[in-house]
């Protein structure tokens, strides 16, 4: 049974992707104002 659980993605796998997608979206929203402004 344990294997049938892991095989089949349910809506906490989903929701763990979304939220790091938007964290990895947000750091580089982030981030990227801070790397424009040390171009010359």
């Amino acid at each position: 049974m344990a294997q049938t659980a892991e095989a089949q993605p349910n809506r906490r796998d989903i929701l763990h992707v979304a939220t790091g997608a938007a964290a990895a979206v947000a750091t580089v929203g982030a981030v990227w104002p801070l790397i424009a402004q040390m171009s010359p």
